[in-house]
């Protein structure tokens, strides 16, 4: 269980289901104990978090975004981490789709102008989001820049601070899964959510070039070993909350359909509104 001055990290890797999570933060933290990285302008945030004064950051419940791990160190209270991780082959492919179908993606114009394919994608290496991006964030080194290689040795540094820091480390492909967990460590309600930011215009399995799955795995070799290490640290977590876990999943699933059956419509129709006002 938490303590009372206690800031939980959302350690937030792009495309692994982050922004369903934050909606489930957002109603747990008031405002103004919260601090967010915005992963448009990481620098900017950065700087922005290090200049506020140390009372106010003692203050500050939640920490979350697009941030590399070590921003405890910043930190006057005590902290606690989690994140999810996703299978690196799927989380690249859906960030492609996610660049190409984004007009506000600084990827967008550029992928619909030369009409780039998911293997071009990959091979032209575009962004250095694509190059272990999991472990380069988890080892503690900033994405934004060309400079920084990601070897074996973050590899291994990004293991321990999994096995360290990490209250719970989730998993996308079982999301549920992981929100009881997080449930649990923390003392949460039940963390009913709507599904935030899903990429609409990425193809069924089938389709995607295997070419491109193939070169995607090389580029991600590092990640995929993590991926593997973080399923291991996530399996052993749902053992040690017990044999209520799938009945306490199933109850779960059963309460969030209803929640987004009721709230969902509700949601939308906000939004539609808000847009027809603009």
């Amino acid at each position: 269980m938490p303590t009372s001055n206690e800031t939980l990290i959302f350690l937030h890797l792009p495309k692994v289901g982050g922004m369903t999570l934050d909606q489930i933060l957002e109603r747990r933290y008031p405002r103004e104990r919260m601090f967010t990285f915005d992963g448009r302008e990481p620098r900017r945030a950065l700087e922005r978090f290090q200049a506020i004064p140390e009372p106010e950051r003692a203050r500050l419940r939640l920490v979350r975004g697009h941030v590399a791990f070590g921003i405890h160190t910043a930190l006057p209270t005590p902290s606690a981490y989690i994140t999810y991780l996703r299978n690196p082959v799927e989380r690249v492919i859906s960030q492609f789709y996610y660049a190409k179908s984004s007009p506000d993606h600084y990827l967008y114009a550029r992928l619909k102008r030369d009409g780039t394919s998911l293997y071009e994608y990959a091979a032209q290496q575009l962004t250095p989001e694509i190059l272990n991006q999991q472990t380069s964030a988890l080892a503690g080194i900033e994405t934004q820049t060309w400079e920084i290689e990601t070897t074996r040795a973050s590899l291994e540094a990004a293991k321990q601070h999994l096995q360290t820091h990490f209250r719970v480390v989730g998993v996308t492909e079982q999301f549920d899964t992981g929100l009881l967990l997080i449930q649990r460590a923390f003392g949460w309600t039940m963390p009913l959510y709507l599904r935030e930011n899903t990429t609409a215009e990425k193809p069924p399995a089938a389709q995607i070039d295997p070419r491109a799955r193939a070169l995607i795995a090389e580029l991600n070799a590092l990640d995929i070993e993590l991926y593997a290490f973080a399923r291991e640290l996530f399996d052993a977590q749902c053992r040690a909350y017990g044999s209520t876990l799938q009945s306490d999943l199933a109850r779960f699933r059963q309460w969030n359909a209803r929640y987004q059956q009721f709230v969902g419509p509700v949601r939308r129709w906000r939004h539609k509104f808000a847009r027809a006002a603009i």
